[in-house]
């Protein structure tokens, strides 16, 4: 049988993993969210073109041929639930 418990937490900053951290804390981590915060000028672009980006992303052409690829993402804190089973 599986039943699903909460994770404790993690918080990332993107801007911290691609050299451009922010000078304003984190919030703590709560039990079973995934925090993510985004940093202002970031596109799917910019993350593929970064150096963590050419070693993670599957490089391909659409991140340079497609205009919304170039587009920033809202900035901010995005918050991602999800349930852990066990």
């Amino acid at each position: 049988m599986t039943t699903a418990s909460t994770h404790p937490g993690y918080v990332y900053d993107l801007g911290v993993i691609l050299g451009k951290p922010s000078a304003d804390p984190l919030p703590a981590p709560e039990s079973g969210y995934f925090l993510v915060r985004v940093p202002q000028n970031l596109s799917l672009h910019t993350i593929s073109m970064s150096p963590l980006g050419q070693q993670l992303m599957h490089q391909q052409e659409w991140y340079r041929t497609y205009n919304w690829s170039t587009l920033s993402i809202e900035p901010g804190l995005y918050c991602l639930r999800l349930p852990n089973p066990r």
